[in-house]
């Protein structure tokens, strides 16, 4: 009895499976039918975040789709679509051109995925600016108007500059600076810049020759002349003609230090060398310079 049920049963699926094969040629169904389904689904990649203005498709960020590996080749970046086997994914819009979180669609056979995808701020300030700077003491500068600061993001003023450093405008000397620039997103860019603060160049008064009335004299051309064979004296420039006479030798210095300036100390030492000559000796004054000849004073030679 019971090995007739079964019969029966078997029967009963055969045919029921032979009005399946024949409903389905009838209708033009594929038996190989490949249409995706939950096994193809779409595996995304870790990175979930771009930069603002980045030149990318939403493609880009699609992993898997079923068990195949997308690559580059497999992407339309004209129509924003993945093209792989026999499966076409369709990828929504991204606008990397607006900062925040965006929600991406992504649809594969008529069923929807979605994603978060952040743009972001990821680009430092670009600061342009001389890497030098020379000025003379006494000039006032300021660092920060030669800046010129540009952001991809925030317009300048909202962009935050800093000097990190500083210098004496009034001392001589060479000052090492940076200019730190700061937009909203906290992306920071950097540059040094050097500011030397050069001396400040002093003019020597040019002496005028004195006619002396009681003594003859004569344009030697300079301060550095030796005194004449006639036993003269050189004073800033003239030479001074007298008789030939014993002299004592001694130098005296007049210095800037010593509270003489650029006419003082050309006068006193011109006077105390006429002095000189009235006793009967020849004598010399001559411009001082320090070592980076910078003029300090006057140096009075007596022979």
């Amino acid at each position: 009895m019971t090995s007739k049920l079964n019969e029966k049963s078997a029967k009963k699926k055969i045919r029921q499976i032979a009005l399946f094969f024949f409903i389905c040629v009838s209708s033009g169904c594929s038996l190989l039918d490949t249409s995706p389904d939950i096994n193809f689904a779409i595996k995304f990649k870790e990175k979930k975040s771009v930069a603002f203005g980045e030149n990318v498709s939403s493609c880009s960020f699609v992993d898997y789709v079923g068990d195949y590996r997308i690559e580059d080749k497999h992407i339309s970046k004209n129509e924003n679509k993945i093209y792989i086997s026999n499966l076409d994914v369709e990828c929504g819009e991204l606008n990397t051109k607006k900062l925040g979180k965006q929600t991406i669609s992504y649809i594969l056979g008529g069923k929807e995925t979605t994603m978060e995808v952040t743009v972001k701020d990821l680009t430092a300030p670009k600061i342009t600016i001389d890497e030098k700077f020379e000025i003379e003491e006494g000039t006032a500068f300021n660092l920060k108007e030669k800046v010129v600061v540009k952001d991809n993001v925030d317009k300048t003023k909202n962009v935050d500059v800093k000097i990190d450093g500083d210098f004496n405008k009034d001392k001589a000397g060479t000052y090492t600076l940076t200019v730190i620039a700061k937009d909203k997103a906290k992306n920071e860019s950097k540059a040094k810049v050097t500011i030397t603060v050069k001396e400040k160049q002093k003019e020597v008064p040019k002496e005028t020759p004195k006619e002396n009335k009681d003594n003859p004299i004569q344009n030697a051309g300079g301060n550095n002349n030796p005194q004449n064979d006639a036993g003269g004296s050189n004073v800033n420039g003239q030479t001074i003609v007298q008789p030939n006479i014993p002299s004592v030798s001694y130098t005296k210095k007049f210095l800037f230090s010593d509270g003489y300036n650029f006419q003082t100390a050309p006068e006193a030492c011109q006077q105390e060398a006429l002095s000189a000559y009235s006793q009967g000796h020849g004598a010399t004054c001559t411009n001082l310079f320090d070592a980076n000849g910078q003029p300090i004073g006057q140096l009075l030679t007596v022979k």
